[in-house]
């Protein structure tokens, strides 16, 4: 008798993941918006508690000898006091002058731009869905647009890259 129950309950855990993987989460955030924009909050990072900062620090490996490169790269993310991730810094462990920057600006929870290196601006439709990101190029005169469109569904099924 058990294992007759054992493939329907298989089924139903698999069918209840599916549909809970595309769900509306915290105020309009659709999990898919994570692929397009990235990790915003300290959630989304899987991290504890109220952290005002996280460092990361990477070094390459020589594969003959598996020895450390002296130079690494460091990473920094802030976070605001509501989980949302504010600045990124990069940098090359010896060199902290030379760094790149990206500030992270919202509306509420929503977010509207970032400037720094990667200069991109998100615009939403009245339903508060993802419709536009544009990216500004580093001379400022051209940018790259994708406009997003959803299915009835609100599950985004169309993308449609532009340069100018």
């Amino acid at each position: 008798m058990y294992k007759t129950y054992k493939p329907a309950i298989f089924l139903f855990f698999l069918f209840s993941l599916s549909g809970f993987s595309q769900s509306i989460t915290d105020d309009l955030f659709l999990k898919q918006d994570v692929y397009i924009r990235g990790d915003l909050t300290t959630k989304e990072y899987n991290l504890k508690g109220n952290p005002k900062k996280i460092i990361t620090t990477a070094y390459q490996f020589d594969e003959k000898d598996g020895s450390k490169s002296k130079i690494g790269y460091r990473y920094v993310k802030y976070f605001s006091t509501q989980g949302l991730l504010t600045k990124e810094e990069s940098y090359k462990t010896n060199d902290t002058i030379d760094k790149s920057v990206e500030n992270y600006y919202y509306t509420g929870i929503r977010l509207d731009s970032v400037s720094g290196f990667r200069k991109r601006a998100y615009r939403y439709d009245r339903q508060g869905r993802l419709k536009k990101i544009i990216f500004y190029n580093s001379d400022k005169k051209n940018k790259d647009e994708e406009d997003f469109f959803y299915d009835n569904n609100n599950f985004i099924n169309k993308v449609i890259q532009k340069s100018k």
